[in-house]
């Protein structure tokens, strides 16, 4: 059985944090991994098929286009307009 899961990443300068979770929403795994790209080969081998979200950010262009390559489906946020989002009771904008 295939298995839906979806990754928040936090990304940072050295070091990002991410968290995987399953189509329950059950969060399978927890991790603090190098902002290089051999460490986020690593990591995401074994989720190629997930769905990533990042924020936009000085270094997610460069990750959303390796993640990509990988196989991951990946949903870049603008943080002008996150705000709007999770302030909002209609979460469809």
């Amino acid at each position: 059985m295939k298995r839906n899961i979806t990754i928040g990443m936090d990304l940072g300068d050295q070091k990002n944090v991410v968290v995987a979770m399953d189509e329950t929403g059950k969060e399978i795994e927890t991790k603090t991994i190098r902002n290089t790209e051999p460490s986020l080969r690593k990591f995401f081998s074994r989720y190629c098929n997930a769905t990533v979200a990042i924020e936009a950010g000085t270094h997610s262009p460069w990750i959303s286009r390796l993640l990509k390559e990988i196989g991951c489906t990946v949903y870049v946020g603008n943080p002008r307009k996150l705000r709007i989002i999770w302030d909002s009771n209609d979460k469809h904008i």
